[in-house]
């Protein structure tokens, strides 16, 4: 018997011509594929499910003006590039099934991007020269284009994408986005579900989130819920293979039918740094609608997705979606360098740059804030006290909380941008259980924070525990050692306006200091001069005359106040002892928590609540855009006492409604009392008869 034959005859040798069609028939093969055959063969591993994905190709092609290039590959997505002007960028006609089509003058975004000066734009630089780059246009599905060229344009190129669909191993990806999707938020796709390709290099992260930016994106608004995802991956392919950029620029996307997708990677609940706003992309989060609204507004279920994703990541981090916050000027943004400037915590592109970004989704920005300002913070906490401990080491004394977790959390100190120091909360804080019982019992910290030569610009953050996104406690500017130090302890309700109480000293001199006092950039002027003789084991250096009790005007809105300790003798600034945001926001707020099936019903599971009032209000839903059903937000739940003491327990709704055989899209608005606004919008769910 031959070698390799069974019984029998021994085989013969093939001949050429099967040798050759052999040859002719072997393809390569992945090796992930090869690998899983060989174990399955072996039966040593089943061969690993394959699930569809999505990949995005790019073609560069230089441009002739005016040239008609038809009847190519189709592609779905195209951007142009080219050197020269900015003033007069080239017109762009794309050829579909329905003849030509023209994108207009596709003009240079100079303010989407990496922050100038940033690794990502260096190494972006390094690829693109002194390009110039349109936005990704998503087409459909064309094959042809023309290319119009103005005064001042040079070496235009064309950038096709196209995107496949590919079978991968269902072990590479998250499995449905599982990676993404909150558990405590609006439901969000994972990178895997529009088949994102890895970043070039590690994302990079600020020590919190303080704003969002809204932004949409360009091309057709006549996209199919299929469509997204390739969309999403041309976008993707152009911001990171056309314009060298690290990953796509926005930290999410959403589409026209509400769903919510995650964009550059490094974690759903961080503080991604993105490229999506040039000059404040640190500390912002971009959220973009997929489609062109220059001419409409964008649709109810977006701008409802966008409110949810921002009002749960300002949940995580802290952040009011109805008060302000500071950006300063760069050479990078439309402001001028070195100038403070104040804007709202949600705005349009056009607020931070030179564009016409989010089209008429401008005039959508407060809708989208009452959606966002729906979801309450999950950290709390302040920094009590700023103690010059030694003459290297700064020492900030608070207390931090989650107030959904017993646990105790973690406290970080950020000195100029970087972190230097962190401990966990372990010390009692009787003062904070009793507005927190939920939360841990040993809630206060000390955290001795190094400093450096010059300035130091000093945040200190608690984390809350899912996530570890950061919540600012408090920040304090500390140069040399002639100048001020303090705090501001208490910004108290009382007729007329407000009670500003702290302390401050400069080190030049034991007798009383001026204090400035800010309402609304309005200037007031006060001294030091209290006694406060319970500073001395705290502050040592302290007089027993630092303290302060200023009463400055106002009236029941919502204001920000901020208080500045004023220079003495040697010394080289000003110190801002911090600024809070007092008056409150006479809207509902709630939670749409849990909606699920019972027998022909379903279970409506919340809570809500009216700052006007301790009496129970009314929750309204809708049901696939209908009027259906209307509950009492009435009955005990112990975890709302922490959250807020002076509306008892009695807030939660727990209601059954009828629902429809087939999706019932299910809606809920908290119902104003007093003044505000007429409802609330409080979260939305899905139940299936």
């Amino acid at each position: 018997m031959s070698p390799g034959t069974g019984t029998g005859a021994a085989a013969s040798p093939p001949n050429a011509a099967t040798v050759i069609a052999m040859r002719n028939s072997l393809r390569p093969v992945p090796v992930l594929v090869c690998v899983a055959l060989i174990a399955t063969l072996l039966g040593i591993a089943p061969t690993p499910a394959l699930a569809a994905t999505t990949r995005g190709d790019l073609d560069k092609v230089p441009v002739e003006f005016g040239a008609e290039v038809v009847e190519i590959e189709p592609f779905s997505t195209i951007g142009v590039s080219w050197t020269g002007s900015s003033e007069t960028p080239p017109a762009i006609e794309v050829h579909t099934a329905s003849g030509w089509m023209s994108l207009g003058n596709v003009g240079a975004e100079p303010d989407l991007g990496p922050d100038d000066g940033s690794t990502e734009a260096v190494a972006a630089e390094q690829v693109t020269g002194d390009e110039r780059f349109s936005e990704p246009f998503w087409v459909g599905d064309a094959n042809g284009y023309r290319v119009r060229a103005r005064r001042g344009v040079r070496d235009a190129t064309v950038h096709l994408i196209r995107t496949r669909t590919v079978m991968v191993p269902v072990l590479q990806q998250d499995q449905a986005g599982a990676a993404a999707a909150p558990h405590d938020g609006p439901a969000i796709h994972g990178r895997s579900e529009w088949g994102a390709a890895p970043p070039a290099s590690s994302p990079t992260t600020a020590p919190a989130v303080k704003m969002a930016i809204v932004h949409h994106t360009a091309g057709s608004n006549d996209y199919t819920p299929e469509q997204v995802p390739s969309i999403i991956a041309g976008i993707q392919t152009y911001h990171q293979r056309s314009q060298g950029w690290n990953d796509i620029g926005y930290n999410f996307l959403v589409d026209k039918f509400g769903r919510i997708w995650e964009g550059r990677a490094g974690g759903i609940g961080a503080a991604v740094v993105g490229a999506h706003a040039s000059g404040v992309n640190t500390g912002s989060v971009g959220v973009s609608v997929l489609g062109n609204y220059t001419s409409s507004a964008a649709s109810d279920a977006a701008i409802a997705a966008v409110g949810a994703v921002i009002g749960w990541k300002f949940a995580l981090h802290g952040v009011d979606a109805n008060a302000t916050t500071t950006v300063t000027g760069n050479e990078s943004n439309k402001f001028v360098p070195g100038q403070v400037v104040t804007l709202p915590t949600i705005v349009g592109h056009r607020d931070v740059g030179t564009t016409s970004c989010p089209g008429m989704i401008q005039g959508q920005l407060g809708l989208i804030r009452s959606f966002a300002a729906a979801r309450a913070a999950v950290s709390n906490g302040t920094v009590d006290h700023w103690v010059r401990s030694r003459a290297d080491t700064v020492r900030a004394a608070g207390w931090g909380v989650d107030v959904r977790s017993s646990d105790n959390v973690k406290v970080s100190a950020f000195r100029n941008g970087s972190k230097v120091a962190s401990t966990v909360t372990s010390g009692a804080r009787a003062d904070v259980s009793a507005l927190f019982p939920a939360a841990t019992r040993t809630a206060g910290f000390a955290l001795d924070i190094p400093l450096a030569d010059g300035d130091n610009s000093i945040c200190v953050y608690v984390e809350e525990t899912t996530y570890g996104a950061r919540r600012s406690l408090g920040c304090t500017t500390i140069a040399a050692a002639n100048n001020p130090v303090g705090n501001v302890e208490a910004v108290t309700a009382v007729s007329g306006g407000y009670l500003v109480r702290g302390w401050a000293f400069d080190p030049n001199t034991t007798q009383p200091i001026p204090i400035h006092v800010y309402v609304d950039g309005v200037g007031h002027v006060a001294t030091t001069g209290t006694p406060r003789p319970d500073l001395a084991p705290l502050v040592p250096a302290a007089p027993t005359n630092s303290g302060f009790d200023i009463v400055v005007p106002a009236d029941s809105g919502r204001h920000t106040i901020c208080t500045y300790a004023i220079n003495v003798g040697a010394g080289s600034s000003n110190v801002g002892l911090g600024c809070r945001s007092v008056g409150y926001n006479p809207d509902p707020v709630g939670e749409f928590l849990i909606a699920g099936r019972h027998q022909n019903s379903a279970l409506l599971v919340g809570w809500a609540l009216d700052p006007d009032t301790t009496d129970t209000i009314g929750v309204l839903f809708f049901n696939n855009g209908r009027m259906a059903h209307l509950a009492g937000a009435m009955y005990p739940w112990d975890q709302l006492a922490g959250r807020f003491p002076s509306h008892g327990t009695n807030r939660l709704f727990f209601s059954l409604m009828p629902i429809n055989r087939g999706r019932n899209d299910i809606c809920a608005y908290a119902l104003n009392v007093g003044p505000g606004n007429p409802a609330t919008f409080i979260g939305c769910h899905t139940v299936v008869r």
